[in-house]
């Protein structure tokens, strides 16, 4: 149980959160602040510390992320696609299609309206293969058939039926500067029989070969033409229904949300400007290390446990059932990095009530807090994401203008977790998520890193600096760290608003649980 130390004597009036655009020092607010305990010669390690281990872990991170580059036109060798978001838009397009509302009533295929998206995202030969299969799915096998030969042209290669051969280059094959791979061309002339009705021709190795390449598009494009009831077909197009049902409650939801985060934001900055809205955070006097080092002492057993696991995976391979969840859930050894301070010689009080577990008003109040808080910081969140695509969407379209590679899609850790996990990791994942997340982080970022930042500066730039580290520590790739840096100053302002940790806490385990939740049901509804 959380303590409330209702005893503890309040300021009558706490004093005003300083406007947006003011950088508030703290140095004569309050007169009877003093410093954390620590030394000059113990903060300047621990900062050198914490900035070396930040970007040895920044660096692991973004290299973790960055994920497999998308094999071009040149590859001989052509993989499955992961769980990327292009693969879930193709098979939403395919199960919305195969809803029975659309195909009994001769109404266009709603899938139809999804094949813009899909071919944006085909950035390489192999991409417009899979865009050809879906196309064929959802609007129909002449559609499929006329975009393989665009593509067969597009390889120089004329007409799709001027391939002579599935396996082996055509005569002219070796003169154009973009080959046909090999691979690929088996799997057009494969394709091409499907959807002209020969797929009886088919040897059992062209059939395993176009699975073993292509995944669920192979396995999706071999079952063309059944009915949707045929054990092959059915899990693949069946569950639109259920889809899009939950589509429609979650985005209704979403906007309700968004709508009250407007109002909410906007009285929490009109407040802010007209000086009427207090805050309960008082920050140290200049001076002190002890929580900068908890920081930092987090910062280098988190590369540490990084690099253990690492190891261990690549002693014993991927580890699953309970013994994949022992191996996830031993993160929870880093709650021991938040001691530090006792550690230094701090009391267990002292250290519990100057990180933020304190509810000077009442445990509850500040759980309210947080959910006020969460619904207010929505708009930012949004707005950063939305930013967030924008720089993929640019970066994509500058890399390609300069002569490189189309950018592969961003990967998401998450999903990559949960598609993949069995139910022990997964109810590991999910625990560590809306347990362990809430509780480290924030006792870390917002109840170390923060409260030793505010000691210097005011709130907004403290806010920011501990925000962009926290970010940083997360596993995903460039711009996509933005939205994760945005819930960090949202959460830093709850911890400058309401002086307790409980708040946000309480936003960072509600944001948590509502990813996971929407993403565990839709990895779920989507997997073949």
């Amino acid at each position: 149980m959380i303590p409330t130390d209702d005893t503890t004597p309040r300021p009558s009036r706490p004093p005003a959160i300083p406007a947006a655009g003011t950088v508030a020092t703290g140095l004569d607010h309050n007169p009877g602040r003093v410093p954390d305990p620590g030394s000059g010669r113990a903060r300047a390690v621990a900062l050198v510390v914490l900035v070396v281990f930040f970007g040895v872990t920044f660096i692991l991170q973004q290299l973790a992320s960055s994920g497999p580059e998308r094999p071009s036109n040149e590859s001989a060798v052509i993989t499955p696609p992961g769980n990327d978001p292009d693969v879930w838009v193709a098979k939403l397009a395919v199960k919305f299609s195969n809803l029975g509302m659309f195909k009994d009533q001769g109404s266009p295929a709603p899938g139809a309206a999804m094949m813009p998206q899909i071919d944006a995202a085909a950035r390489t030969p192999i991409d417009r293969f899979r865009a050809a299969i879906i196309a064929a799915e959802v609007i129909g096998a002449e559609e499929g058939l006329a975009r393989l030969d665009r593509l067969a042209e597009s390889l120089g290669q004329g007409p799709l039926a001027s391939i002579e051969s599935p396996t082996e280059p055509g005569p002219d094959q070796a003169e154009v500067d973009t080959p046909l791979p090999p691979t690929l061309a088996a799997d057009m002339a494969t394709l091409e029989a499907v959807y002209r009705g020969t797929a009886d021709s088919l040897t059992v190795e062209q059939q395993d070969g176009l699975v073993a390449r292509h995944g669920w598009f192979g396995r999706l494009a071999l079952t063309h033409g059944l009915d949707n009831a045929d054990p092959r077909r059915d899990p693949l197009v069946s569950g639109g229904g259920t889809l899009l049902a939950v589509s429609i409650v979650l985005g209704a939801g979403f906007f309700l949300l968004l709508v009250a985060g407007l109002v909410l934001c906007i009285v929490v900055i009109v407040r802010i400007i007209s000086g009427k809205m207090t805050r309960r955070f008082t920050p140290p006097a200049i001076g002190g290390s002890v929580y900068l080092e908890t920081a930092a002492v987090f910062v280098v057993a988190f590369v540490v446990f990084k690099v253990m696991l690492g190891l261990l995976g690549s002693a014993i391979g991927t580890a699953t059932g309970p013994m994949g969840a022992v191996v996830l859930s031993a993160q929870w050894v880093l709650l021991l990095a938040a001691l530090w301070p006792l550690v230094r010689g701090v009391g267990f009080t002292s250290m519990r009530r100057a990180m933020g577990w304190r509810a000077d008003r009442g445990v509850w109040r500040e759980v309210w807090a947080g959910v006020v808080g969460y619904i207010a910081g929505i708009p930012v969140l949004v707005g950063a994401v939305v930013t967030a695509l924008v720089m993929v969407l640019l970066w994509s379209a500058i890399r390609q203008a300069l002569g490189g590679d189309p950018s592969p899609p961003p990967t998401n850790p998450v999903i990559d977790v949960i598609a993949g996990a069995d139910p022990w990791v997964l109810v590991a994942f999910v625990v560590l998520a809306t347990l362990w997340a809430p509780i480290v982080e924030e006792t870390i970022f917002r109840g170390c890193l923060y409260r030793h930042m505010r000691s210097r500066t005011g709130p907004i730039i403290a806010g920011v600096l501990s925000a962009a580290v926290f970010g940083g520590m997360h596993g995903y790739a460039g711009p996509l760290l933005l939205p994760v840096t945005a819930l960090g100053f949202v959460f830093a302002m709850m911890r400058e608003w309401r002086g307790s940790l409980i708040a946000p806490v309480t936003a960072h385990l509600i944001h948590n649980a509502a990813v996971a939740t929407i993403l565990v049901t839709f990895v779920t509804l989507l997997r073949d």
